[in-house]
């Protein structure tokens, strides 16, 4: 009988210490678990806040991210002629609109038109020192190349008058990030097309960024194209200004408007 009780006695005790062992494993398990969901929260959330940038260049994420943390909005500035129009429809005005939702308060935005000026004329005249006061951490540039083709500047001649507003703005900010544009796309030019493509040849050898929103518009040859501008200046109209502001805001937010 003694026997008897001593081996119920070993059962219950190794059973007491088996079923302690699981449920401590048990609770132990369920806490690091819960910790990892909480970890892995946090990560998801602090990646999810700049996923919008993902698709953009490291430096300017890592200035996104920075404005961010500090608090510091980044000064984004964006020049050119009047294709680049100050009036509340035109493609920067929305551009800055959807800027200023979607990052928040990460860009202070300024937007600069010298009409009518050929790149010649804002050397000669110094008009790009206001572009060089704001020491601009980001800058979105349409260099007066249609101007400069109507106004018998030669391509080479642009090119180098865009390095020396180019050089001012990085002697200001050498960390700036710079975005060069065309003007909008014209009904079956010839010479103008050119130009342009020697301007994304420029971005490409100096590694600045060329934004091609032409391949959002109509064709050149196509008779489509003439229903986006202005028939009495070739200006983009609202139907232009919209394309145009709709390319450079799926450059921006590529994957989270998609």
């Amino acid at each position: 009988m003694q026997k008897w009780m001593a081996v119920v006695t070993c059962i219950m005790t190794l059973f007491v210490i088996i079923f302690g062992h699981l449920y401590w494993n048990g609770k132990i398990k369920r806490h690091v678990n819960a910790s990892e969901s909480i970890t892995k929260a946090e990560k998801k959330d602090a990646s999810e806040q700049y996923d919008v940038v993902r698709h953009l260049p490291d430096e300017l994420v890592e200035k996104v991210e920075k404005a961010a943390e500090t608090d510091v909005p980044l000064n984004f500035v964006i020049y050119g002629s009047e294709a680049t129009s100050t009036d509340e429809q035109a493609w920067p005005n929305r551009l800055k609109e959807n800027l200023e939702k979607n990052y928040n308060h990460y860009f202070n935005i300024s937007i600069y038109s010298d009409e009518g000026k050929t790149t010649k004329d804002v050397i000669a005249e110094n008009l790009y020192e206001k572009i060089v006061a704001e020491k601009p951490d980001v800058l979105l540039f349409e260099p007066f190349i249609l101007k400069d083709n109507g106004g018998g500047v030669g391509i080479e001649n642009t090119i180098q008058n865009i390095t020396s507003i180019l050089n001012e703005v990085q002697k200001a900010n050498p960390e700036v990030t710079i975005y060069l544009q065309p003007a909008h796309p014209l009904y079956n030019a010839v010479n103008y097309p050119r130009q342009v493509e020697r301007l994304k040849e420029y971005a490409e050898e100096n590694d600045y960024i060329f934004l091609d929103h032409w391949t959002a518009w109509p064709e050149q040859d196509n008779q489509e194209l003439k229903t986006y501008l202005v028939d009495e200046n070739n200006k983009p109209n609202e139907k232009g200004n919209k394309v145009w502001a709709d390319y450079l805001i799926n450059y921006f937010y590529q994957g989270l408007f998609s």
